[in-house]
């Protein structure tokens, strides 16, 4: 097994005592890592403590607050996320609404708090707030909080009951009559999604969607060696993937979410393995990559296996 790991931070790294580099957002190989090692990121910007951890299993099972692990056929990807240091306690945004109390603040970092006489809800938020709005939604059952401008961060809580979160992310533009969000993605195609949703039954539900590409794009023109990747990245946003199957399989393509499950991105795999990588979320802070191989004739799909 090989262990990589990166920061969001450049940060020097110790392992078992040892001063092994310097690290980066980039993932960097570690051969002397083994299980049991003892791991030490120490931030180079003078302004954030040390974190020390021993990989165990417990630690890539449920990853820490701080820590994001990621699992592929050979290997280990360990990111390590340094907190925002807010050295006072304050007030981003405060409002009170018919159904809840809402703060955006600093506290060792940006917070959200919702407390509505049913529940409280608390969330640390791992992005720079410079401002942020609140918006209720759906009869005051949901409230929308955009943060910052452009692309604009994002999170839809309901208040019904429990406070839940239904949706968070970025975001390109967001309506509110009707709720639509849309998002661009810096994909093959450049793809651009805009979501209509509905609430209803104490779910908000996708009403409709729209899937667009840029104009030049033209999945003839693609190396072959690009096809998996465009045709994940079109199945992930919900778009048409005929153009890429065959017969055989247009008439099954009903079947491929149900097959492939719910991959949340696309990645490259090491050179030695052929295929894509698909990327799936386990938990809150863990992670899996799992090779998808494509078979080809003439340029469209007659066979996918999932490993």
């Amino acid at each position: 097994m090989l262990y990589y790991f990166c920061a969001d931070k450049t940060s020097a790294l110790k392992i078992d005592g040892e001063f092994l580099g310097i690290i980066s957002p980039t993932p960097t190989c570690f051969p002397k890592t083994k299980m049991d090692s003892f791991i030490e990121f120490c931030p180079l910007d003078g302004q954030n403590f040390p974190v020390c951890f021993v990989l165990n299993d417990q630690i890539l099972q449920n990853p820490p607050e701080n820590l994001t692990v990621v699992t592929s056929l050979n290997a280990v990807i360990v990111y390590f996320r340094l907190p925002n240091l807010i050295n006072h306690l304050g007030v981003i945004n405060q409002r009170n609404f018919n159904r809840a109390s809402v703060t955006v603040y600093t506290d060792n970092g940006y917070k959200l708090s919702l407390q509505t006489p049913n529940d409280f809800y608390c969330e640390q938020l791992d992005f720079k707030v410079d401002s942020c709005e609140f918006t209720p939604l759906f009869n005051d059952n949901l409230l929308l909080i955009t943060y910052n401008q452009s692309p604009v961060f994002y999170g839809v809580y309901k208040l019904e009951g429990s406070i839940t979160k239904f949706l968070g992310g970025n975001a390109e533009r967001i309506t509110t009559n009707p709720f639509r969000v849309q998002q661009n993605f810096f994909d093959i195609a450049n793809h651009q999604v805009t979501t209509e949703y509905e609430y209803f039954g104490g779910e908000l539900k996708t009403k409709n969607k729209t899937v667009c590409v840029k104009d030049e794009f033209n999945v003839d023109q693609l190396p072959q060696e690009i096809l998996p990747f465009a045709f994940a990245e079109e199945l992930l946003v919900g778009g048409n993937v005929d153009k890429f199957l065959a017969d055989n399989v247009i008439k099954n393509k009903d079947k491929l979410n149900g097959y492939l499950g719910n991959f949340i991105g696309t990645c490259p795999l090491p050179p030695f393995a052929d295929g894509v990588g698909l990327i799936y979320k386990k938990n809150k802070n863990l992670y899996s990559i799992k090779r998808l191989s494509i078979t080809f004739l003439d340029r469209k799909i007659t066979n996918l296996t999932l490993e």
